[in-house]
């Protein structure tokens, strides 16, 4: 039995016998094939199956082509003819049986939905090295350029009918693929696509393929607001073609749009127009579908103005009002003119200390410059570079300060919008766009900060600014007055002074007794804090160890070369004024050093009136608020809330002992209620300096307004 046999391949038949001996009688036998109905016969597939020589060789017989045979099982037969002496005799040969198949007419496609812009591919099985038609069935109505076409040019398409219908010829195997196109203009349709046998119309097949329209995608990279002169970065998906398609609308734009690149050039006035792709920002769609576009801002600064602007991205080139049926998203964004703000470290600023000047400075220049006029000190057009984060620091070091007078200094500072500065000085001579050119230097210098900024205000010049003024001052430092002290106690230094926020201040406590081994003191470092009128400054001191006595207060800054003095007295019992002051409604307290043996229990505040109200202090082990009984000892540094039902005053009487260590709390992981070691108020990193690192999170209470503080986070 041969195998099935399609009827595109020919069968041949091989007769071998060994009858030499009949060479020369001229023997024959016919070849009957049984027909898949019952018949024989000895004609088949255009070849003659008689009569063939029986003399000893091999025969062979020409192919016999089934292209015309019909589906069924064939067997075939070498016979002696009946005039044979071999006829009947049981000489005939061996049979052969063969099947005869017609492939099944089929297609299929790759997907069964394709967005438009895209391809797809249907592949036709069927018999081998026969030609199909293969085209897509009309959808009434619809115009010719809305279907999916085959793609020129491909293997094995014999004839073009139109883009839509084609002949093919499969391949020795039977098969043949064939790609159609898609564009923006296919319609967001189902399309049957089918395969027919030109011999026989009744033999077909067909798929479904569903063109849907894709997608577009926009947004805008930060805040959505930007100052001219930024880059702002737009970036989306589009499916629906291989270009994205970019317009603006806003202030100063036309009403159906304008592309970048004339926005850039200033040559708004045409806009985008529907069908002319070169009148739009064409972005190329990447292989995954995004797309990118950064548009840099400093070149619109003549053609834009500030205000709300929102950006088109379409699939094809259609402007505002021709969207109804097209593909596309929007952005909106806000557009500010930049600005520029300066400040300085002081109004006023001592000799002997630097100047700072600090400031921001929008819209993504590369530098402003620095212009300071004053008597017998000036500098014109000092370049400062500006941040990524837009801010600039420009500093008058010490020894130019040093040199200055007691008199005010103008700064301005001048921002070149578009990054060229329309106001400029060669050597000591001021000039510019539009500008009449004046030498500074035969300015007094109020005169010559006027004619500065009246070039900058010139309508010829975009540039803008801003200014300032400070005064320079002999360093000085004061001390507040002290008063007396209890030995043994706590408590703050400080003063004021016109030195540099952030200067060092060396402060050194020392007593008056000449006596090595017995006198006390202290010594150690202050901060200058900016402050409102005048700077501030405050030292905490730790007088357990003092004893009775007077004591001198020395507060020096080297830089400046600036000293202070004060003297204050310490006693040995406690003074008034030691006390807890409370407000209405709940208080965080704590008592900031050891009591006296005998009043340092919850016994001190039965003469507050809390409205019924316990006092509780947390214990952060169990995570929770313990009300405090009268005879529980207060210690130091332990948060504690109460409530007065109105203002209230709790006396504190302090160890006097000397041995007594100084105030410490231990911290428990997890939230601890805590107080400071003093009266005044101190920062976050000094208190906890000995835990640095440690704590995260730190919220005060303020009684006054019975309303928690914003939270410090450490770092």
């Amino acid at each position: 039995r041969f195998p099935v046999q399609p009827r595109s391949t020919p069968v041949a038949f091989k007769l071998t016998n060994n009858l030499n001996g009949l060479a020369g009688a001229g023997a024959a036998m016919n070849i009957e094939v049984t027909l898949p109905g019952g018949g024989v016969t000895t004609q088949f597939g255009g070849q003659i199956l008689s009569g063939i020589a029986v003399n000893g060789t091999t025969a062979l017989v020409n192919p016999v082509d089934l292209s015309t045979a019909a589906a069924g099982t064939y067997t075939a037969v070498a016979k002696w003819p009946a005039a044979s002496d071999f006829y009947g005799k049981g000489y005939d040969s061996n049979a052969v049986t063969f099947e005869v198949v017609i492939p099944q007419l089929t297609l299929s496609a790759n997907k069964e939905t394709v967005v438009r812009s895209n391809s797809f591919t249907v592949t036709v099985t069927g018999e081998a090295k026969k030609n199909y038609r293969l085209f897509v069935r009309d959808i009434g109505g619809l115009a010719p350029e809305r279907y999916p076409v085959v793609t020129p040019g491909q293997n094995g398409v014999v004839s073009t009918h139109s883009p839509t219908d084609i002949t093919i010829l499969t391949t020795a195997a039977g098969t043949r693929s064939i790609q159609f196109d898609t564009n923006q203009s296919t319609g967001d349709w189902i399309f049957t696509i089918c395969v027919e046998d030109p011999a026989s119309p009744g033999i077909y097949n067909e798929v479904r393929v569903r063109v849907e329209r894709g997608d577009v995608t926009i947004t805008a990279s930060g805040t959505g607001v930007y100052c001219i002169g930024e880059e702002v970065v737009f970036s989306g998906t589009c499916t629906d073609g291989g270009t994205t398609y970019l317009f603006l609308t806003g202030p100063n734009c036309p009403t159906n749009g304008v592309g970048f690149e004339d926005v850039n050039t200033g040559a708004i006035s045409a806009g985008v127009q529907t069908g002319n792709e070169s009148t739009f920002t064409r972005v190329a769609v990447e292989a995954d579908d995004t797309w990118t576009y950064r548009w840099d801002t400093s070149r619109v600064n003549r053609v834009l103005d500030a205000g709300g602007y929102t950006i088109y991205a379409v699939s094809e080139p259609r402007s505002k009002d021709s969207l109804s049926d097209a593909q596309y998203s929007t952005a909106s964004i806000q557009v500010r003119a930049p600005s520029v703000t300066a400040t300085a470290s002081g109004a006023t600023v001592a000799k002997g200390d630097d100047l700072t000047i600090t400031g921001v400075a929008t819209g993504n220049p590369a530098n402003i410059c620095v212009w300071i006029f004053g008597k017998n000190y000036s500098r014109f057009q000092q370049p400062v570079p500006v941040e990524l984060n837009s801010t600039f620091e420009y500093t008058i070091e010490s020894g130019d300060l040093g040199v200055l007078t007691s008199v005010p200094y103008s700064v301005v500072v001048q921002h070149p919008m578009d990054d060229r500065f329309d106001v400029w000085v060669s050597g000591t001579t001021l000039t510019g766009n539009g500008i009449t050119a004046v030498d500074l230097a035969t300015l007094q210098a109020p005169d010559a900060a006027i004619a500065l900024i009246d070039a900058l205000d010139s309508p010829d010049v975009d540039d803008i600014y801003a200014n300032l003024t400070f005064l320079i001052e002999a360093p000085w430092l004061l001390i507040d007055p002290i008063d007396d002290k209890a030995a043994g106690s706590m408590f703050t230094i400080s003063g004021t002074t016109n030195l540099a926020a952030g200067d060092i201040l060396n402060v050194e406590v020392t007593s008056a007794a000449f006596d090595p081994h017995n006198s006390a003191g202290t010594a150690g470092v202050a901060t200058v804090q900016q402050g409102d009128d005048a700077n501030t400054w405050s030292f905490e001191v730790d007088g357990a160890s003092f004893k009775p006595d007077q004591y001198s207060v020395n507060v020096e800054s080297i830089e400046t070369d600036t000293t202070s003095t004060a003297t204050f007295n310490v006693t040995d019992v406690p003074l008034p004024g030691e006390n807890l002051t409370l407000s209405p409604g709940w208080n965080f307290i704590s008592i900031p050093r050891p009591l006296a043996a005998g009043n340092d229990t919850a016994a001190i505040f039965e003469g507050v009136k809390t409205g019924g109200r316990s006092a509780f202090r947390y214990d952060t082990a169990a995570g929770d608020w313990i009300a405090l009984q009268e005879t529980d000892r207060l210690a130091p540094l332990e948060g504690i809330w109460i409530y007065s039902t109105g203002p209230a005053t709790v006396p504190l009487n302090f160890s006097t002992d000397p041995l007594t260590p100084p105030a410490e709390r231990a911290l428990a992981a997890g939230w601890n209620a805590v107080g400071i070691a003093g009266t005044a108020p101190t920062t976050a990193r000094d208190t906890l300096l000995s835990v640095d690192g440690q704590w995260t999170t730190l919220i005060g209470f303020d009684a006054q307004t019975q309303a928690f503080e914003t939270g410090i986070v450490n770092g």
